[in-house]
């Protein structure tokens, strides 16, 4: 490896997410944030694994304009306290499917992130970590290595993508990057057979500190209004992590009951329109998250029974924990681990159940060792595991962090 990254100059993130659209909780925002502590990071949003068409979007300008506003903030300091972190938006072209075209974008992106570290950060040889597998062509053009392939996601599982393209690119990573850190110990273990060449668990974190129920403010006036029993979900509403036919079950099955749904929708969701107990209330911003689910009676993770979906580790899941909060989500492998402070539910039918119990009872557990299960899972711990299994020094951790360390 070209290199040596435990004299990194600092980091290039090159995100699967929006830092402007789809919020910092996502775990390479969050990881990014604390490696910023002590060395510069810039982080360049998704480039995207597919070009936005009639077929694979439901709201094609929607995308396209979101895509153009986030390229209009080009290169910024998002929060004013880490001087060292910088989010990038490249102009960039998602063809990658057609290999010309796919080489100009990456000689583009790659000519926009080079600029930008070498004369913003003052970084010739950062330590480069990839989430999004199209991240690879840009890496190349700027002749240097992956540190890290954050496997945050099976990404080749991901509709409407180039299936044979996106494996592709994730298999070349796995065989090239210094380490692989997979955030689901289910996705590690499906893929002990391929080619790889060291590969780590790197579990989702959470922010303890921002989902703190004694923080929470009072009652939010959006919320104000709406009756309990609330059986609430807040993240991306978007079919790959919504199992639409659940949620309709759930607000058909007790019209008392009230489902809030929070976050941004990229999906159908006229089947729900009919029913006065479904309250759709957007994007909301990541700082008024804790407010608006600590009034949640029962937090939900609806996730369809897919392939991509059993690889998966929701973060939501460890924030509803942090808040205390009754738990029901869909049965994937990599939450069984905290099966005796969640209800974990198979079918739908047991779901529904699932939920109706946790109203009449209060859900498994106490608010207490819900969010004692989680104290030590912080995003700070997660970046120093990773800087450990980079050969890094080490950062100073609190005391709930190390008592709550994994080994």
């Amino acid at each position: 490896m070209t290199g040596d990254v435990t004299r990194s100059e600092g980091f290039v993130v090159f995100a699967g997410q929006d830092w402007w659209y789809h919020g910092q909780a996502h775990c390479d925002f969050q990881i990014a944030r604390h490696l910023a502590e002590d060395q510069p990071v810039l982080v360049v949003n998704s480039i995207g694994m597919r070009m936005p068409t009639i077929k694979n979007s439901d709201a094609v300008v929607t995308r396209i304009t979101r895509k153009a506003k986030s390229t209009l903030r080009y290169l910024r300091r998002p929060e004013p306290a880490l001087r060292s972190f910088w989010v990038m938006t490249p102009i960039s072209v998602p063809v990658f499917s057609h290999p010309r075209l796919r080489r100009l974008n990456a000689r583009l992106v790659g000519w926009q992130v080079r600029a930008a570290t070498r004369l913003v950060l003052r970084m010739r040889r950062p330590t480069v970590i990839v989430v999004v597998p199209t991240a690879l062509d840009v890496v190349r053009t700027m002749k240097l290595d992956v540190a890290v392939y954050y496997r945050a996601d099976d990404h080749a599982a991901t509709t409407g993508v180039d299936h044979k393209v996106i494996f592709g690119l994730e298999s070349e990573l796995l065989m090239t990057a210094r380490l692989t850190a997979y955030s689901s110990q289910a996705l590690l273990s499906a893929e002990a057979h391929r080619p790889r060449r060291n590969a780590v668990l790197l579990a989702h974190g959470v922010d303890v500190d921002h989902f703190d129920p004694a923080q929470t403010s009072a009652e939010p006036v959006l919320t104000a209004s709406i009756p309990h029993p609330r059986v609430g979900f807040f993240g991306q509403i978007e079919p790959e992590s919504i199992d639409l036919d659940l949620l309709v079950r759930i607000a058909e099955a007790d019209r008392a009951r009230q489902l809030v749904l929070i976050g941004r929708v990229a999906m159908d969701l006229s089947r729900l329109s009919y029913l006065n107990n479904v309250h759709v209330l957007g994007w909301q911003p990541y700082a008024e998250l804790p407010a608006l689910a600590a009034r949640f009676d029962v937090a939900i993770c609806p996730m369809p029974d897919t392939k991509w979906v059993e690889s998966a580790s929701p973060i939501k899941i460890k924030e509803y924990l942090a808040l205390g909060l009754a738990v029901v989500t869909r049965d994937i492998p990599q939450l069984r681990t905290l099966a005796n402070v969640l209800t974990l539910a198979r079918t739908n039918d047991d779901f529904v159940a699932a939920i109706d119990e946790a109203i009449a009872t209060g859900g498994r557990a106490t608010p207490e060792l819900r969010r004692l299960a989680v104290i030590g899972d912080t995003w700070r711990v997660r970046a120093q595991e990773l800087r450990s299994a980079l050969g890094m020094n080490r950062v100073e951790l609190s005391e709930p962090e190390l008592l709550g360390r994994h080994p």
